[in-house]
């Protein structure tokens, strides 16, 4: 899907959606078809993809797990001069003995710059452990992405490593 298709054609532009989609929210690959604008709706101050009805005919409710922000700068201009957006779309699901898999990619555009340079959408994940060093708690990660849309000059992909300490 991601090489089939180039982010400047309307089909690369739905191609991505769609994986954004099943990554983010953890569908199925028969689930988005159907999908309208009226699927989406906040409940209890949540967007979710509201009554999806999946495998087996289950109706479920999933979570759209995004942050959306946008930054403006006051009184700023020329090269000091801010207008840039940020998506990020978070996605996690837990195995066994502390182990996870997740994303947590940043789409990011910066509103100022010409087309060519303006977007980067990263897509991809990684994995994670949950561990006990002494009586403290800890979590370690490690996630690669790979830059779908990015600007002419931009990196074709990102590795993050997360290491935090837990606390209750």
């Amino acid at each position: 899907m991601l090489v089939g298709s180039t982010s400047d054609s309307i089909r690369g532009k739905r191609d991505r959606a769609i994986l954004a989609l099943l990554i983010g929210c953890g569908l199925r690959r028969a689930e988005p078809v159907g999908l309208g604008t009226k699927d989406f709706q906040v409940r209890e101050e949540h967007w979710v993809i509201a009554d999806l009805i999946g495998k087996g005919k289950h109706i479920r409710t999933v979570p759209v797990p995004v942050v959306l922000q946008n930054g403006w700068s006051l009184g700023g201009s020329g090269i000091n001069q801010v207008n840039a957006f940020g998506a990020q779309y978070i996605f996690n699901y837990n195995l066994r003995q502390g182990w996870y898999l997740y994303t947590n990619a940043t789409i990011s555009a910066n509103w100022l710059a010409n087309a060519d340079y303006r977007w980067t959408v990263p897509v991809g994940g990684g994995f994670g452990k949950i561990f006990k060093i002494r009586k403290q708690a800890m979590s370690a990660s490690i996630q690669a992405f790979s830059n779908v849309v990015t600007p002419r000059d931009g990196a074709n992909w990102a590795v993050n490593f997360q290491f935090s300490f837990l606390f209750p």
